[in-house]
């Protein structure tokens, strides 16, 4: 049991200094990152679980649960489709609504990237918590495969939908956040559903395959966005770049030190005070400028 809370440990710890190592402008509180990843994940696992049961015993008929159907091969094509795509839809919208409520409360969401790290540590608590019980009913085996795999999936899928949610607080806060994020978490859902139905169907060696190239798709992807949300700090200093922090002209698109792109998509600069706007403020908070003037 020891050796198996080690392995369940190392792999959280590995993937939460992975996901920390973007949080490089303006870190947020270690505290604050662990009671909405801890939280989160606990919260949306349990929801997520009971409203699941649910529709599989109510809907599908299945009293003994999905993994025995699976494993007993008593579900049919049409029940295991089912079967991914509730998944999926569950498993994701209770994640992503943990996250909007507790990055909100116990977080300190001040910058677009902020959104998306808590989203991915609400993916990275719910993996872990899941991870722990396949560990504690298949045995300690089974942590190398769901700590390489299952841990960056969760993680992956839940980093979709965290740039809905970054556009829903930082560039359309008037809209209704579930509005702003629905393509994105119908995304990051049918992803997670198609990963779930190949591990129901296919072999060993398929599934293998298949979760490497999603791992690989999902860590670049993750990484490119990731970079391109840290030039959206607002504290940063006006050219600014995130990467190497030294100072470029205003209206840079490069940084002339390291070559970092320095456009960015949540902000513009006030072409008479030269201030941050948030792009969907139509006059500027410092002069009052009308935003047209930037045109």
């Amino acid at each position: 049991m020891a050796f198996l809370i080690l392995n369940w440990l190392t792999g959280a710890a590995a993937w939460f200094w992975l996901i920390r190592r973007y949080d490089r402008i303006d870190p947020e509180p270690y505290r604050a990152m662990l009671s909405v990843g801890i939280l989160g994940g606990l919260v949306s696992g349990l929801v997520a679980l009971e409203i699941m049961t649910l529709f599989e015993s109510m809907v599908l008929g299945m009293s003994e649960g999905w993994m025995t159907a699976v494993e007993n091969e008593t579900a049919t094509i049409t029940e295991l489709i089912i079967l991914a795509l509730e998944t999926g839809l569950i498993e994701e919208s209770c994640k992503a609504l943990a996250t909007i409520y507790f990055a909100k409360r116990l977080g300190e969401v001040d910058e677009p990237i902020d959104a998306v790290l808590y989203a991915m540590l609400v993916g990275l608590g719910f993996a872990v918590i899941e991870n722990l019980n396949y560990a504690i009913e298949y045995g300690n085996g089974t942590l190398l495969w769901r700590n390489i795999f299952c841990i960056p999936g969760h993680v992956g899928y839940a980093l979709l939908w965290g740039c809905g949610l970054a556009q829903a607080w930082f560039a359309k806060p008037g809209r209704p956040v579930l509005v702003t994020i629905a393509p994105t978490l119908l995304i990051a859902a049918l992803l997670h559903a198609g990963y779930d139905y190949i591990a129901f169907t296919a072999s060993n060696a398929a599934i293998t395959v298949y979760a490497v190239i999603q791992l690989v798709a999902l860590l670049w992807y993750a990484h490119r966005r990731l970079k391109a949300l840290g030039r959206e700090s607002p504290h940063l200093a006006l050219g600014e770049c995130s990467a190497c922090r030294a100072k470029n002209p205003r209206g840079s698109q490069y940084c002339a030190a390291c070559g970092e792109s320095l456009v960015q998509e949540f902000y513009n600069i006030c072409a008479e005070c030269s201030h941050r706007i948030p792009i969907h403020a139509r006059y500027c908070p410092n002069c009052g400028a009308n935003i047209s003037n930037m045109i």
